[in-house]
């Protein structure tokens, strides 16, 4: 997909299963459920928009990988990306104004670098069973920490952390 428009559609924009796809200069919002939802599948979003979709922007499943590359992810009532037996990598990107998480990951590997997450509702990232790295990332004024990390390894890297109601890092068992 290259500079295209995929909106207001009832369920997903894109749907992949065992399947490979790249977005260059996308729009990929107000769809019913998630701008991308990948199964077994390999996606990648570049220099796009995907904002205000009806449940998240990237749902990663089943060993899925999925890039995100100077793009904006916002408006999106659940969790902005979550992945789950899977791997996400997002760069140069701005996350803002999700209802819920930035990131939630369950089993997953999550690699962030020089973006911003900001204003989400609740911990800007989640992590349970995971592994992730955060570098050169600006993560501030979320409804919750930073960070809630349980049973996972994450380390962070020349990032700035702050304007967090509650305790900015929060790891159990991690």
């Amino acid at each position: 997909l290259v500079d295209s428009t995929i909106t207001e559609n009832g369920a997903n924009a894109v749907s992949l299963n065992g399947a490979k796809m790249t977005a260059q200069a996308c729009t990929l919002s107000d769809n019913g459920k998630n701008a991308i939802d990948a199964r077994a599948s390999s996606a990648t979003a570049a220099t796009s928009l995907l904002k205000d979709n009806g449940v998240s922007a990237v749902s990663a499943l089943e060993r899925s990988r999925v890039t995100l590359i100077g793009s904006t992810v916002s408006g999106h009532p659940g969790d902005a990306l979550v992945v789950d037996s899977s791997s996400v990598d997002v760069q140069d990107c701005d996350v803002q104004d999700n209802d819920k998480s930035a990131i939630r990951a369950h089993a997953g590997t999550v690699s962030v670098a020089g973006s911003t997450i900001t204003r989400q509702g609740s911990a800007a990232l989640s992590f349970e069973d995971s592994r992730a790295e955060v570098r050169s990332t600006l993560i501030t004024s979320n409804g919750g920490p930073a960070l809630e990390a349980v049973l996972s390894t994450v380390s962070f890297r020349d990032a700035t952390i702050a304007e967090h109601p509650t305790d900015a890092l929060v790891l159990d068992r991690s």
